[in-house]
């Protein structure tokens, strides 16, 4: 869950959208572990979370956007953790 850190932080969008073409090979791509070798996300995605915070404080405002990439599994969105590839 992600929380703000500041009294000007706000969550100004979330959308829950498909993945674009760009985004499946991303998605299915091994990646680069923290203690070395590879890892592959457990659950194949589906859709992609996209979470927008805007930030205002006396130097302005700015915009942060995460996304995370989403499972389906047994009727339920999840969001897939890496594991070893297989």
């Amino acid at each position: 869950m992600m929380q703000s850190s500041g009294a000007g932080d706000k969550v100004s969008k979330i959308e829950l959208v498909d993945l674009t073409p760009d985004d499946t090979p991303k998605a299915s791509a091994p990646q680069d572990s923290r203690s070395g070798g590879k890892v592959c996300l457990n659950l194949k995605p589906t859709k992609k979370l996209i979470i927008v915070v805007e930030k205002k404080d006396e130097n302005g405002s700015s915009t942060n956007t995460t996304e995370n990439f989403i499972a389906e599994k047994d009727g339920k969105f999840v969001i897939p953790v890496p594991g070893p590839c297989e």
